[in-house]
């Protein structure tokens, strides 16, 4: 699960991003770079699916998404 806490906001720059849409690229590069296949294997098996709402949902929640998911939402196997 990849949370955050700069919802609402936007980045600095020329060509401002929503933090939103910065924080799910750079989970996106970071998983990339995590999971590609090399002579030595994988480093890691990342499964991105297994976030609150699963497809269905944004690759990075919010801090306060997350607890109102976990309060709301969540079946009981995933308070484990």
């Amino acid at each position: 699960v990849f949370l955050h806490d700069g919802s609402g906001g936007e980045t600095d720059g020329p060509a401002p991003l929503a933090n939103e849409t910065w924080f799910a690229r750079v989970v996106q590069r970071l998983t990339h770079v995590l999971t590609t296949l090399t002579p030595a294997g994988r480093l890691y098996e990342i499964d991105v699916r297994l976030r609150p709402s699963g497809n269905a949902g944004p690759l990075v929640t919010s801090l306060s998404g997350f607890e109102t998911y976990q309060r709301e939402e969540a079946w009981t196997w995933e308070h484990q």
